[in-house]
């Protein structure tokens, strides 16, 4: 009786395809950091020639995950448990606010310090006139 209620199969992905959910907030974030320094004209020559998908590949992998198993994991919580994938991207947003927090932080440290590092005198005077005494030396060109 109970079995005519549910669904006859699971959509659930095996095991091994699946992404745990705090590697799947880190690849995700670093996946938007790769967005990001694309934008950056600096990054946008070194790599603009290159498919920007292997970039994101490049994450996934740097994380020990497949392409495969990151699609796997984002279609089965899209499908099957979307609260939950939207409480990973919130938890994806945290962490993006916290580096912007983090960087502002830094960008104001090094505001506060000084141009001019010279703790000596602002100007020195040195005597007027005062020999001057050449020395001699040669150097044999061949």
């Amino acid at each position: 009786m109970l079995m005519a209620c549910g669904p006859s199969g699971s959509n659930k992905p095996a095991r091994k395809m699946r992404i745990p959910e705090d590697k799947l907030v880190a690849i995700l974030t670093d996946t938007y950091l790769t967005t990001g320094m694309r934008d950056v004209q600096e990054m946008r020559k070194t790599w603009g020639q290159r498919d920007s998908i292997l970039n994101y590949i490049d994450v996934i992998r740097s994380h020990g995950y497949t392409y495969d198993q990151l699609e796997t994991t984002i279609l089965y919580y899209f499908r099957d448990k979307p609260k939950k994938l939207a409480k990973i991207y919130d938890r994806v947003t945290g962490n993006l606010l916290a580096l912007e927090v983090k960087v502002e932080n830094e960008r104001i440290d090094a505001d506060s310090i000084p141009d001019n590092f010279w703790t000596g005198k602002a100007e020195y005077i040195f005597p007027g006139e005062f020999p001057r005494d050449s020395i001699w030396f040669d150097i044999p060109a061949e």
